[in-house]
């Protein structure tokens, strides 16, 4: 019954990352293209998909396997902060730029 959940959760896992590269934000001319937050949510199906994977990983105690989720929840974690940081900073720039725009 345990070795179902596992097994499971790698499996749902590695759904979530494939959902993540089926929705991959694309050109506006493509047919997939999706507008709005699709990297953020693209981003986060890798994270949640490796973490997922990482447990499986860690339940079937293969080292390698073990390692390359950690570097692959730590890279789709980097991009998720950075994407985020990037749309802070632009409404940011936006908001003081209003401000400006007021004050004359």
């Amino acid at each position: 019954m345990l070795d179902l959940l596992f097994k499971s959760m790698g499996a749902l896992g590695l759904l979530l990352i494939v959902v993540g590269i089926i929705t991959k934000r694309r050109h506006k001319n493509d047919w997939l293209y999706f507008a709005g937050n699709a990297r953020r949510e693209q981003d986060l199906w890798y994270l949640f998909g490796g973490i997922l994977l990482e447990i499986y990983s860690i339940y079937i105690g293969d080292l390698v396997f073990i390692f390359l989720q950690l570097v692959f929840i730590c890279a789709a974690a980097y991009d998720y902060l950075t994407n985020r940081a990037e749309k802070l900073h632009h409404h940011a720039r936006k908001l003081a730029k209003r401000m400006a725009q007021r004050q004359h």
